[in-house]
This record gives C-alpha cells, structure tokens and sequence, in this order.
C-alpha cells in the first residue's frame, strides 16, 4: 500500500473519532438523521455528501453524529 491511501485511511479514522466527539454529550449521541438518542459508542460519523467526494471528505458542516442503523 502507498503512503497516500495508507495516510487517507490514519485521518479517516481520526476525524470519525472528532465527528462522534463532538456531537457526543453525557455519553450518547443523537442521530442527525432519526434523532434517536445511542451511546457514544454506537455512533457513526455519517457523511451528507459521500466520502467519495474529497472536497467535502474531511469538512466538518457535511459529517454528524449518526447512528449505525441511519448510517448503513
């Protein structure tokens, strides 16, 4: 694997983990899509625009808190 999609994989993961944090309080995250209330733990990073489009990959007003069910 090249350094560029092994590096694109390391932020990935690192953003997801600042996207939850921040949309996270007390422990649970609301749902951007259904607004149910999940764990922490059981929430994604859900993409408006998908992660295919680079421009908005990493832009924090397109990622929010999601849960898996919304998310997949």
């Amino acid at each position: 694997m090249s350094d560029l999609p092994k590096l694109k994989k390391k932020l990935d993961t690192v953003f997801s983990r600042y996207i939850r944090q921040r949309d996270t309080a007390d422990g649970y995250c609301v749902c951007i899509s259904c607004g149910k209330c999940v764990p922490a733990d059981e929430c994604d990073a859900g993409h408006f625009m998908g992660r295919r489009y680079l421009a908005t990959r990493y832009d924090e007003q397109n990622v929010n808190g999601q849960c898996r069910y919304c998310n997949r």
